[in-house]
């Protein structure tokens, strides 16, 4: 008797198991939320560019752009959210047939939607909608101007990082994408009473690559890269296509990239003399910095290249 009760309670406790195992589980949150990852980038770049291709007119000029992208929702692949960008920069012609200078400013501040795709932990897809809004001021001997607008901004990117992914150290990474920028609501009025403005409309195919993974020291924690990139767009303001791209390098730190920097890369347009060439384009990453530093207090940190 004692034996079939033994058996019987048995025979309830396997039952009851199996039955807590089958019970449904309560569902996955679809949206969650990423806390202080959700900054994706915080970007600060400053640009130079000066005359190039011997037309007639110099041109001389410089560029600071802010650009911060926070994504703090997560739906299964897809990290959404929002960006915001500020842009400062200035520009300064000489005329050499007429003997004159022309000199803009420009401030454009504005962002939008943003949402990057992860197909894996190596490969994404980055959308961007946004609206902007841009101040411009001219000036030279015989006339000034101030032109505002609104612009609808979209841009599309798909990185590729699987060779970096797998440890190759050539083509660890390339990238391809388009930027478009759509003025609207033009305001524009000069010292002499026209109506001249400038058509900021632009048109972009990007793409970059990463050529060699240099490691600079033992446990791999700095590495040095050097890049390729190529733009092939069109800007309506000066009718004409044009081709701009050339070398550069970047600097990681513990796997965060901390500095991109593009040197010499010349703009050639195929209609007009408004080619130049930027003697660098810099960029700061200061997110990838702090991760970087969190990462170096980290003992049990281990490279996985």
């Amino acid at each position: 008797m004692k034996k079939l009760l033994c058996l019987i309670a048995m025979c309830l406790l396997i039952a009851s198991s199996a039955y807590a195992g089958d019970e449904e589980q309560p569902p996955e949150p679809k949206v969650k939320f990423r806390g202080i990852q959700s900054v994706d980038a915080f970007d600060i770049t400053h640009s130079k560019f000066s005359p190039f291709g011997g037309g007639d007119k110099d041109r001389h000029g410089e560029s600071t752009n802010i650009k911060a992208r926070v994504r703090p929702l997560r739906m299964g692949k897809l990290d959404a959210g929002g960006y915001v960008t500020y842009t400062e920069g200035s520009a300064d012609t000489y005329d050499r047939k007429k003997g004159q200078w022309s000199n803009s400013d420009y401030r454009t501040v504005g962002g939008g939607v943003s949402g990057v795709y992860h197909h894996d932990r190596h490969r994404e897809t980055e959308a961007e909608l946004g609206i902007l809004r841009q101040e411009t001021d001219s000036w030279n001997s015989k006339l000034s101007s101030q032109q505002t607008e609104s612009q609808i901004e979209a841009r599309l990117r798909y990185g590729d990082e699987s060779g970096r992914g797998a440890g190759e150290k050539l083509l660890p990474f390339w990238e391809v994408g388009i930027h478009y920028i759509h003025p609207y609501n033009v305001s524009y009025h000069d010292s002499k009473g026209k109506y001249d403005p400038y058509d900021n409309r632009q048109f972009v195919l990007f793409g970059s690559a990463d050529l060699y993974d240099w490691y600079l020291d033992d446990v791999n924690h700095w590495r040095l890269t050097p890049t390729f990139n190529a733009n092939l767009g069109y800007l309506w303001g000066k009718d004409s296509g044009y081709l701009q791209g050339g070398f550069g390098t970047k600097l990681a730190w513990y796997e965060q990239e901390l500095i991109d920097i593009r040197i010499l890369n010349p703009r050639w347009m195929f209609n007009g003399d408004g080619s130049r060439i930027y003697d660098y384009i810099a960029t700061l990453k200061v997110d990838n910095v702090f991760r970087a530093l969190w990462a170096a207090q980290t003992e049990t940190y281990v490279s996985n290249k």
